[in-house]
């Protein structure tokens, strides 16, 4: 099962995907092409990347940023991942942390 994790700190944002290379080909797929996506609207966007590491089975990605469209993207990844959490509960669980 692949579990995401998503949080929001402050202006810190992390998202966090774990054993996505298992269970089901399509919704891995659907986990790489959130997190590819995510990742390439960061790098058009302003904020700061601290982390992106996009591995087979495992992504994590931290990133900084005080902009709306730092926000959007974040906001963005989130809907995607419930929704597909939604659909797929028996492939994908999804959390969400808000700390501020």
């Amino acid at each position: 099962m692949t579990k995401v994790y998503l949080e929001r700190d402050g202006d810190r944002y992390t998202v966090a995907c774990k054993d996505h290379a298992t269970g089901s080909e399509a919704v891995c797929a659907a986990v790489s092409t959130l997190c590819y996506t995510l990742a390439g609207y960061l790098h058009n966007i302003p904020c700061e990347i601290e982390k992106e590491e996009l591995k087979m089975g495992d992504a994590r990605i931290i990133f900084y940023g005080r902009s709306e469209p730092a926000r959007a993207g974040f906001d963005m990844a989130c809907v995607g991942f419930l929704q597909l959490a939604a659909s797929y509960p028996e492939y994908v669980s999804a959390e969400i942390q808000e700390i501020e």
